[in-house]
């Protein structure tokens, strides 16, 4: 949906951020226009089920890595997403929901349980899993990776 609203001229990193922003807010989990740690936490308890329960930990130490990392000063993030490439305008859309979406997602997969990374008989895809999830470990804890994240993801690298 994003790639295509794109090719019709309507800024792409502004529709995701968009996206992002409507997830958090849908889930309720802001908080004064803030996304809030403890309404996080008590989402993570009640709606990941008992089957993957080992993904609670990783995805609740991610939020306060992402925190930490780069929602402690949102006004650098805002200044970065406010320029070329990404264009996006804060009367448009707040950037934390975006970087926190994002950084949630990679800092989860990088920290994901060792059981869901046991080869089941396909080689192949066990050495892309470890590839992928090396690359993601290694790409910054800074700004600037998170910029090449994002535009390596739109194929913008």
């Amino acid at each position: 949906m994003i790639k295509e609203k794109a090719s019709s001229g309507i800024n792409s990193f502004e529709m995701a951020c968009t996206v992002a922003q409507l997830v958090f807010k849908e889930m309720k989990l802001t908080k004064d226009n803030k996304i809030d740690r403890d309404l996080y936490m008590k989402m993570i308890d009640s709606k990941i089920p008992n089957e993957v329960n080992f993904w609670k930990q990783p995805l609740k130490n991610g939020f306060d890595q992402c925190q930490q990392r780069f929602l402690s000063d949102i006004t650098k993030i805002t200044e970065l997403f406010s320029n070329h490439p990404f264009n996006i305008k804060k009367e448009i859309c707040d950037t934390q929901y975006l970087v926190m979406l994002m950084c949630l997602h990679l800092d989860s997969f990088v920290n994901c349980p060792a059981q869901t990374w046991k080869v089941s008989g396909d080689e192949f895809t066990h050495k892309a899993c470890d590839s992928v999830k090396s690359w993601f470990g290694n790409c910054g804890k800074d700004l600037n990776a998170l910029k090449k994240i994002v535009l390596k993801s739109i194929g913008m690298s």
